[in-house]
């Protein structure tokens, strides 16, 4: 862009849109206010940026010449309604500003200059500034790609840029002759180059073979579009990247179409729970159809496709969310005690939803907590921590294990005292529930490996479910002999015991007893719980081996 702007051609609405584009490109995180009754004296917010953490403020003010009364009173108006004590727009009220900036495409002559700082903010303490045209022609020079987009005919050459970029993303080509890759990366560098002054987005094209990796978790990603081939096994995806905060409010990315659920299923249920609550939801494939609206030309018809709906997640920067749960019988005795961090919470129509996550990731504490009707729904959900000590997880998998009714449940801080805490019940379910059989098992199962922890200097991981079945009897023995029972064990059909005698050469007759090691296998680890003696009644040496079975 050459020249300088001459701002008072243009409407003011568009003198205002674009200088409000430059500072949300300037800072990043600002936000532009769109006015529903007024914008309270703010066209564009940037929270924490100013003098000591505070709140800057930006009015625009599209005038481009020596300032009126009017127009003075205008100005004045809209200091008053974000800063006088009495005057103040209640919207604001929890903001702290520290610096006020105003902004037009206008110089202040010294008498404009004394009339700001010594009469217009005068009995502010907030730090103000003048932005005048000197800062809007530098901010234009800077960011010519907004000026282009807004005052010139930029917006056609990125829309024809688009056009020409979904070129490389289609399948379907008319040329008789396939482009070489210098060719194609040419014409893609060409079309990138015109769309590097969207003033909104950037883009950037992938592509690859076999299957397509996951959509980076990189910061300002808007948007993702990934193409599969599955006869050539290729992929392209195009990632749109949001230059500032204020892009998505400026050109929105839209999905708007049909879910069709059946009455009464799961999945009615689940997007039920999502207006409710805010619970995140997931169609069943093929039931949504419409159409999705996004720049770069990547929208279009969406049909038999599964959606994903996740409302904005409140993660409490900066809050205490670690959580002490613990589950109390009638009398308050505590039966068991886990620790949680707070990760999640959501909000809809009915009240509110907080997820809890166990610090060694045992399991998952869902509430939904029914303002309307003052009632609470828990749900806890929880995996085997195959490879996990079992000491680090026993007291999660015991809070499991007991997470019924008609125990209570008690929520406290994890820094401050226990008793001080919320109690609540637990609610009632069914005990048919196969995940409530499973986590009973798996209770079980840490307390019978615990206990051989007791006994080994080896520590003990929590093994594959597959083995456990098999295993669990092996364990129940070791441990009584560890723990100096007397067992008696009774091999099935087919099965045999395997004795090292060593030098000795015949095989004892009638019953005898030896002292060997008391040894048992936990998935892949053998644990050494010592020496024991043995007492075989009776056995019968099987032929050919040096083994006897009974």
């Amino acid at each position: 862009m050459t020249g300088r702007i001459e701002w008072s051609r243009y409407e003011g609405d568009d003198v205002e849109s674009v200088i409000a584009m430059m500072i949300n490109r300037e800072h990043p995180n600002s936000v532009r206010i769109r006015p529903s009754r007024g914008d309270g004296g703010i066209d564009v917010l940037d929270r924490g940026a100013g003098p000591e953490g505070g709140d800057v403020v930006y009015q625009i003010k599209k005038y481009s010449g020596p300032l009126t009364q009017g127009q003075k009173t205008k100005i004045k108006t809209s200091l008053e309604t974000l800063l006088h004590p009495k005057k103040r727009d209640a919207r604001w009220k929890h903001l702290r500003v520290t610096q006020w900036r105003l902004v037009l495409p206008y110089d202040p002559t010294p008498e404009i200059y004394n009339w700001f700082h010594e009469t217009l903010v005068a009995d502010y303490t907030v730090q103000a500034v003048w932005d005048g045209l000197v800062v809007v022609d530098e901010l234009a020079a800077k960011y010519d790609d907004v000026v282009d987009y807004y005052l010139r005919d930029g917006k056609s050459a990125v829309l024809e840029a688009m056009s020409e970029l979904m070129s490389f993303y289609s399948t379907n080509s008319t040329s008789d002759s396939v482009p070489t890759a210098n060719e194609v990366a040419d014409r893609f560098n060409a079309a990138r180059a015109v769309l590097d002054h969207d003033p909104h987005y950037k883009y950037e094209l992938h592509f690859g073979h076999a299957e397509p990796p996951p959509p980076s978790e990189r910061p300002c990603l808007a948007m993702s579009a990934t193409r599969t081939h599955s006869s050539e096994q290729t992929w392209q995806r195009i990632d749109v990247i949001a230059r500032c905060a204020h892009s998505q409010q400026e050109r929105p990315i839209t999905v708007s179409g049909k879910l069709e659920v059946e009455a009464g299923s799961e999945d009615a249920r689940s997007l039920q729970e999502f207006f409710d609550y805010g619970t995140p939801v997931v169609s069943p494939v093929g039931k949504y159809t419409g159409s999705i609206t996004a720049p770069g030309g990547l929208g279009g018809p969406l049909v038999d496709a599964s959606i994903s709906i996740i409302s904005p997640v409140d993660t409490e920067p900066g809050a205490d969310r670690r959580l002490r749960l613990e589950i109390l019988d009638d009398s308050e005795a505590v039966l068991a005690t886990a620790q949680v961090d707070r990760k999640e919470t959501s909000t809809g129509n009915a009240g509110l939803r907080a997820v809890h996550y166990e610090v060694n990731g045992v399991f998952v504490l869902t509430t939904l907590f029914d303002l309307n009707n003052s009632e609470s729904t828990m749900k806890i959900s929880s995996e085997l921590p195959v490879g996990m000590p079992v000491v680090a997880v026993q007291g999660a998998i015991e809070f499991v294990s007991m997470f019924r009714y008609p125990f209570k449940l008690r929520t406290s801080s994890g820094h401050a005292p226990a008793e001080l805490g919320v109690t609540t019940p637990i609610p009632r379910q069914d005990e048919n529930d196969e995940a409530i059989k499973g986590m009973e098992l798996q209770a079980r199962v840490l307390k019978l490996l615990s206990k051989l922890q007791k006994y080994s200097a080896q520590p003990i991981s929590m093994p594959d479910p597959d083995t456990i079945s098999k295993s669990m009897s092996a364990w129940e023995l070791a441990v009584r002999v560890a723990e100096g029972e007397t067992a008696v064990a009774t091999l099935k059909e087919g099965c045999a015991f395997t004795l090292d005698f060593g030098d000795t050469p015949e095989f004892p007759t009638g019953t005898f007893t030896v002292e060997q090691p008391n040894k048992v296998s936990v998935g892949t680890t053998t644990v050494d719980l010592g020496r024991m003696f043995a007492t075989y009644e009776d056995p019968v040496e099987l032929e050919g081996r040096g083994s006897s079975g009974s």
